[in-house]
């Protein structure tokens, strides 16, 4: 059973219908947004899919139940609060944001349905999360001409026209964190690193970062794939132990992060962890492995942390703690306010061209060169599309910092290796 979730911004307007979808999977059965679905509207605005004179209607498919909800559920969250910020000050050209949710559950048969069943009637999606989910859709996209934020940071679908990506992606992320531990001296030219990672894009783009510094700096990588589903990494562990490894990347769920620091701290094999923005959540510092995780693990992120005193993103911040205060904490809300905030942007660019359709949309984002996102990310040039920087964070747990998290050496930089490294991602 798939549930799908309509929640109208600003007035908090809920109502909830439940489809069956085990039978039926709908994918490439979507109808179209066509030239024939737009019409003029209030102001003399071409309006497209999704669009009245009173809303402007945005999808968004979540994992609120699977093995990334804790992080997704705060991250939709923190979307909704900057899109109610939007609608109290009165929308997008007149026009409230409504934003359609539901939860894939990180499976790819519920997204692919959910989709299916938002698109034609969405103007574009606030967030589509997962490295997986996206993979699947990928050609859709295109195909939709939708612009959509990803809540992923995998190489080939940032290469999507539509796609805004907020931030690096994970090969970058890798990249930038293994440059940091070089310079740092954490690990040397000649060690060997046992780089852990999800099935499908999400290794991909995370094992094309660690691969390239490898060949670079004279480091030896060995891969180790593993799905999604799975959770003791006591196996993985004891093979990157048997491998001589200097240093353990994971690119993977937290879970899996928690269970390469607790295996390897019993086997007496206490090496640097270092992860991506995915394997990260506040509950890591918990439990019996919190002093481990603080004193041993390194995270690459594409976003400040919670230390961040610029007035708007403070007000962000306090709205977001007083509608979740279960995830305040969470640092990967200024992601999500980064990405609401670009959604925002490229809508009232539409506006002002006169035309909120998804052809208007995609041609309002090439004149986004420049936003103002007060510190949340580094600079970003979301205009071409692709990967808008090549800047990202190490962090490193801090149980007494804002978020937990505290961002080392002064914030974003990119190695050296992130200024010879070209991506070579297709689209399926």
């Amino acid at each position: 059973m798939l549930g799908r979730l309509l929640i109208r911004s600003g007035k908090r307007r809920t109502c909830v219908a439940v489809m069956a979808a085990a039978v039926v999977l709908l994918a490439g059965c979507s109808a179209k947004a066509t030239n024939s679905s737009e019409k003029s509207g209030k102001g003399g605005v071409t309006q497209g899919v999704g669009v009245t004179d009173t809303s402007i209607r945005l999808g968004a498919i979540s994992d609120l139940s699977g093995p990334f909800s804790a992080a997704d559920s705060a991250i939709i969250k923190a979307e909704q609060v900057y899109f109610d910020k939007v609608n109290e000050g009165g929308g997008v050209c007149g026009r409230k944001i409504d934003v359609e949710l539901a939860d894939s559950g990180y499976d790819v048969q519920k997204a692919t349905v959910a989709y299916s069943q938002q698109e034609p009637k969405v103007l574009a999606f606030a967030q589509i999360f997962g490295s997986a989910i996206n993979a699947s859709l990928n050609g859709r996209y295109r195909s939709d001409k939708v612009l959509l934020y990803p809540a992923s940071q995998s190489g080939p679908t940032a290469q999507v026209e539509g796609v805004l990506q907020i931030g690096v992606t994970y090969d970058y992320e890798i990249i930038n964190l293994l440059d940091y531990w070089l310079d740092k001296g954490v690990i040397k030219q000649g060690d060997t690193i046992a780089h852990i990672g999800l099935v499908g894009d999400l290794s991909n783009t995370a094992f094309a970062g660690s691969g390239h510094v490898a060949k670079q700096r004279g480091i030896n990588v060995k891969t180790i794939s593993v799905p999604a589903t799975a959770v003791d990494m006591t196996a993985q562990v004891t093979n990157a132990r048997a491998e001589g490894a200097a240093a353990i990347l994971v690119s993977g769920t937290p879970k899996q992060v928690a269970s390469v620091v607790a295996a390897s701290q019993a086997a007496g094999f206490p090496v640097p962890v270092g992860i991506d923005t995915t394997g990260w959540e506040n509950d890591l510092l918990a439990g019996s492995t919190g002093q481990a995780v603080q004193q041993r693990v390194y995270v690459g992120a594409p976003n400040a942390d919670l230390s961040i005193t610029d007035p708007t993103v403070q007000a962000l911040m306090a709205a977001f703690k007083a509608a979740d205060p279960k995830h305040a904490d969470d640092f990967k809300q200024l992601s999500a306010f980064s990405a609401a905030l670009a959604i925002t942007t490229v809508l009232k660019q539409a506006c002002d061209d006169g035309a909120l359709t998804r052809d208007g949309l995609l041609e309002a984002r090439k004149k986004l060169s420049s936003i103002d996102f007060h510190g949340m990310v580094p600079k970003l040039d979301l205009s071409k599309g692709g990967v808008p920087t090549t800047q990202s964070y190490v962090m490193r747990p801090d149980p007494s910092a804002p978020g937990m998290l505290k961002s080392v050496d002064g914030g974003a930089f990119a190695g050296p290796d992130a200024a010879t490294y070209k991506p070579s991602f297709t689209v399926s």
